[in-house]
C-alpha cells in the first residue's frame, strides 16, 4: 500500500526543522498528505491542595498558555518550511494532549509517522526519552526514525532490513515496501548465532522470490555472530553504506513500564542512519 498520509512530530528541540525537511522529502516522493502535529500536554491541579484553589489555577493556566504558545511557534515554523518547498497537501494540528496521545491517537490514521531520536542534552527537547518506542508499541502504524547525530543526504536509496523471520520482521517489511520498490539497493541480513539458524536457506529464498513479485531486487545475506546483534546489525549497516535500516521492534508495553528487546533498545537509542521499526 502507498504511503498517502504521512505524520510529523512537531516540537522544540533542535532536529526538529530536519525532521519536518525529511518529511517534506517523504511525502514528495509519495504524493502524500502531511500533517504536522504539535502537542502542548496537559496540566492539572493537584489532588492535595494546601495552597488557595484561585492561586492554583491561575499557575496552571499560565503553564498551558506558555505552552500553547510555544506550539504555535512550532505549527508556523511547519507551514513555512512546507510552503517553501512547495507542498501544498499539508496540515498543521495542534493538540492538547501529552504527545504520546496524540501521536498514537493521530498516528493510527496514518500511513508512517516521522520522529526523531531524543536528544536528553538538548534544552529545547520536551518528549521523554522513550517517546518513539512508546509510540511505535502502540500505533500499529510504522515509525521512522531520524537519528540525532548527523545530517541527512540520502534516505531510502540503500535500505538494510533486519530479517528474523518473526512476525514483527514481516510486518515491518511490508510497512516499508514503497521504500523498498523505489530504493536503488536492497540488502536483507539474518544474523543468527553460530550453534542456531532462526531462518533456513530455504525460507531466505522464498522471501527473495516474494519481494521479486513485488519490484524488489533484493540481495539476501545469512550471517553468525557472536557479538551483541543490534551492535553488529549497525556495523554491517555502516559496511552496506545503508541510509536506511527496517527492523521489527520487539517488547510489551504493561501498565506505565515500557520493556524493549535488546536489538530494539540498541538501534532505537544509538542508530546513525534512518530507522524504520514496526512493531
Amino acid at each position: 500500500m502507498p504511503y498517502r498520509t504521512l505524520l510529523v512530530h512537531l516540537d522544540g528541540d533542535a532536529r526538529c526543522a530536519a525532521r519536518v525537511d525529511f518529511a517534506l522529502q517523504l511525502a514528495a516522493r509519495h504524493g502524500a498528505r502531511l500533517l504536522g502535529l504539535a502537542a502542548t500536554g496537559d496540566t492539572a491541579l493537584p489532588v492535595a491542595l494546601e495552597a488557595n484553589v484561585h492561586a492554583w489555577r491561575v499557575v496552571v493556566e499560565s503553564a498551558r498558555e506558555q505552552r500553547r504558545a510555544a506550539a504555535a511557534g512550532w505549527l508556523q515554523a511547519f507551514e513555512a518550511q512546507a510552503r517553501a518547498a512547495g507542498h501544498a497537501d499539508h496540515e498543521a494540528l495542534r493538540c492538547d494532549e501529552p504527545a504520546e496521545q496524540a501521536l498514537v491517537r493521530h498516528g493510527r490514521l496514518s500511513d508512517l509517522l516521522v520522529l526523531s531520536q531524543v536528544d536528553p542534552h538538548d534544552a529545547g527537547a520536551s518528549a521523554p526519552a522513550d517517546l518513539p518506542q512508546r509510540v511505535f508499541m502502540q500505533t500499529g502504524r510504522p515509525v521512522l526514525l531520524v537519528p540525532r547525530a548527523r545530517a541527512l543526504k540520502t534516505v531510502g536509496q540503500r535500505v538494510m532490513v533486519a530479517w528474523s523471520g518473526t512476525r514483527e520482521s514481516a510486518r515491518a517489511l511490508a510497512d516499508a515496501m514503497p521504500l523498498l520498490q523505489a530504493a536503488e539497493a536492497v540488502q536483507v541480513l539474518c544474523l543468527d548465532r553460530p550453534d542456531e539458524a532462526l531462518v533456513s536457506r530455504l525460507a531466505l529464498n522464498d522471501l527473495h522470490h516474494w519481494l521479486q513479485r513485488h519490484g524488489v531486487q533484493a540481495e539476501c545475506v545469512q550471517a553468525s555472530t557472536t557479538e551483541d546483534v543490534g551492535e553488529t546489525l549497525l556495523l554491517r549497516a555502516v559496511g552496506f553504506a545503508a541510509d536506511l535500516i527496517v527492523m521489527g521492534g520487539y517488547g510489551h508495553a504493561r501498565w506505565s513500564q515500557l520493556t524493549l528487546g535488546g536489538v530494539t533498545r540498541t538501534l532505537t537509542a544509538t542508530a546513525v542512519v534512518p530507522l524504520l521499526i514496526s512493531h
